[in-house]
């Protein structure tokens, strides 16, 4: 229906408060027979923007259940709800097997240079050979799927049909005698990983039952293969930190995750990938990674992936956060749409008259970013392109731009404070890059701070605990306006 009232009405809802609806006195349509079967069956776009079930459903976005949330009195963060017709999402095994077992039995628990590893949250597993695990976690998931999930919006389904049975964040895998001939049986700890899950997944033939492809569990395993109802969720985190803004099909970069997703596509029935599509310790900073969102996409769907999980904020806020949400999310509807397109709809319906000049903003740090032959990272830094597209002479180009759209909206409020949230990126990376005298750096700090604090933007990074001490809004300030 709601493409229905796009194609042919000419309604539009670029954000949860950004909404066209045209006003007509009558609608002539053209006689079609259509139907359509989306590509990526499961479709989630991670941003605090679009935990909204209005916004998500308009999109089509049948995986956004979460929750937007508040973290004391400054920060508007993800908080809560559950990711639709999923039950435990990933890193789960603690979940199943409690880590308080390991004062009784730490033999449940990963062996580390002959010693059995105290589990924490992240870098400890559990020793998967154990016969005893496979009955406790069976018996854990049981309980669990039995569970009704609250505040489902009516697309939704209040009992889940994927149960992730995944790996603890970071490292730590059991390397006792048993563990250590099963990874070398398959070439791979996956296929340790897969023959615990396949065991579980037995006893749940109606449910899918998800484990991660992730970090140590990336490879393929040699020999075991993934049940009929078992889930592959693999994480393109390597190819974010790597060079996002080169092609996961055709880089020679990512040729190792390029085979891994291959091999775990001739084996699997069904994979999610999660991939990643943001700058996570500088959420501010420019980071045009727009021209390999289409061609990775189709790339998954050519290699048996049917869900896709495209990590974004979870903060509020972000560089072009609602630009990217809404591309990612036709991107998954319709991975053939012409993005350039959507992209030219979006910006102009957005950003009014100033999108013009948004637009070429936007196409100038692409051509800068390629021209530079420099990669771009999910974990990078604004000083590492300071010789490329964030140079002082290209940066100077950015701001006559944004100055030239906030010119073409002055008399627009909603279009001007628009403008002026996406002018934080050019102004934060002047900071950072100390372009300018300290008076006009300390200036730009106040507004930086003044245009977050307007638009409940609180965290600058994914963590506070940056080496700067700049995470957040007022580290940022203290750090940035004493120092100039």
């Amino acid at each position: 229906m709601y493409d229905f009232l796009e194609k042919y009405v000419g309604c539009r809802w670029y954000s949860s408060d950004a909404t066209v609806v045209p006003s007509k006195k009558s609608v002539t349509l053209p006689v079609v027979a259509t139907s359509y079967s989306p590509k990526v069956k499961w479709r989630e776009v991670y941003y605090y923007e679009l935990c909204d079930p209005e916004i998500a459903a308009h999109l089509r976005l049948n995986g956004n259940m979460l929750l937007k949330g508040k973290i004391g009195d400054e920060r508007h963060v993800i908080q809560g709800g559950n990711h639709a017709d999923w039950g435990l999402w990933c890193h789960s095994l603690y979940d199943l097997v409690s880590p308080n077992l390991y004062s009784t039995h730490p033999e449940y628990f990963a062996e580390a240079k002959g010693q059995r590893v105290k589990p924490r949250p992240d870098g400890t597993q559990l020793c998967l050979t154990n016969p005893d695990l496979v009955p406790i976690a069976t018996k854990s998931l049981r309980h669990l799927t039995q569970q009704t999930q609250r505040n489902v919006p009516v697309w939704g389904t209040p009992l889940a049909h994927y149960w992730s049975v995944s790996q603890m964040d970071g490292r730590g895998n059991c390397t006792c005698e048993k563990c250590l001939a099963a990874d070398k049986y398959d070439g791979s700890p996956s296929g340790t990983m897969l023959k615990f899950v396949n065991q579980i997944a037995d006893s749940f033939p109606d449910l899918k039952i998800a484990t991660l492809a992730y970090t140590y569990t990336r490879k393929a395993p040699l020999h075991t293969k993934p049940a009929k109802n078992v889930v592959i969720q693999m994480c393109a985190i390597e190819t974010a930190r790597e060079g996002i803004n080169f092609p996961i099909a055709t880089s020679d970069m990512h040729a190792g995750f390029r085979r891994d997703l291959v091999d775990w596509g001739r084996i699997s029935n069904e994979i999610l990938v999660w991939d990643y599509e943001i700058q996570f310790q500088n959420l501010l900073a420019p980071f045009p990674n727009y021209a390999t969102m289409q061609d990775n996409i189709r790339f998954y769907i050519a290699n048996n992936v049917a869900a896709i999980f495209c990590q974004g904020n979870r903060e509020k806020g972000g560089e072009f956060a609602e630009l990217r949400g809404y591309l990612l999310a036709k991107l998954l509807w319709n991975p053939d749409c012409d993005v350039q397109k959507e992209m030219d709809d979006f910006i102009m319906g957005y950003y009014g008259k100033g999108g013009v000049y948004i637009k070429q903003y936007i196409n100038e740090m692409e051509l800068a970013l390629a021209e530079s032959g420099k990669r771009l990272s999910m974990d990078g830094e604004p000083e590492e392109h300071s010789d490329g597209f964030l140079s002082e002479k290209h940066m100077n180009s950015y701001r006559h731009l944004f100055d030239q759209a906030e010119k073409a909206v002055a008399n627009d409020k909603i279009y001007l404070d628009r403008i002026r949230k996406e002018r934080l990126g050019i102004m934060y990376a002047q900071v950072r890059l100390g372009y300018g005298s300290a008076a006009e750096r300390s200036k730009l700090v106040e507004q930086i701070c003044q245009i977050a604090k307007e638009n409940d933007i609180w965290m600058f990074s994914e963590v506070e605990t940056r080496k700067d001490q700049s995470g957040n809004r007022d580290m940022f300030f203290k750090r940035y306006h004493s120092a100039n």
